[in-house]
């Protein structure tokens, strides 16, 4: 073999081997950028607000799933569960986790039997902390003055 064609071969490999392609659980930077710019148009489209965090999650999702972006922009079934998938994980002003929820039911359970008046609590706590975490480790004078509000606004209110 001459030098020429061992270049050729070695200019070949080079090329190859820089090009990058994306595979279920590790696409390429442009598949990524791809779906969160599919995401940021939705969340214009549906005048939502998504935490950075939640779009993270639903990339991650479809990553974990599909060999590309392609693949899972293909699959509106697909993305929709992963979204709702995230939406189980992910807690937010105003959408919460399933497991926030049940964590806060389950305190409020020992004091406050009437559900109506859990079902009001959880509501108005989801709506304005970011996680029932969040609720828990505020610990100011504001934020106890604020939930006393809350408790007393929701049995008033029953």
């Amino acid at each position: 073999m001459n030098l020429l064609q061992s270049l050729l071969i070695i200019a070949i490999f080079i090329f190859f081997s820089s090009c990058e392609f994306s595979s279920k659980g590790k696409w390429t930077d442009s598949d990524k950028k791809k779906a969160m710019e599919q995401i940021n148009i939705a969340e214009k489209k549906t005048s939502s607000k998504f935490s950075l965090k939640f779009k993270n999650c639903v990339v991650e999702t479809l990553e974990s799933k599909y060999e590309s972006f392609a693949d899972a922009d293909s699959d509106r079934m697909g993305a929709a569960q992963a979204i709702k998938d995230c939406r189980k994980k992910i807690s937010e002003k105003g959408s919460w986790s399933d497991s926030d929820k049940e964590a806060a039911r389950n305190d409020l359970k020992r004091d406050i039997t009437d559900e109506m008046i859990q079902d009001c609590i959880i509501s108005s706590l989801e709506n304005e902390y970011n996680s029932y975490f969040e609720v828990n480790t505020d610990k100011t004078s504001e934020n106890t003055e604020k939930l006393s509000g809350i408790m007393m606004d929701c049995l008033l209110n029953k």
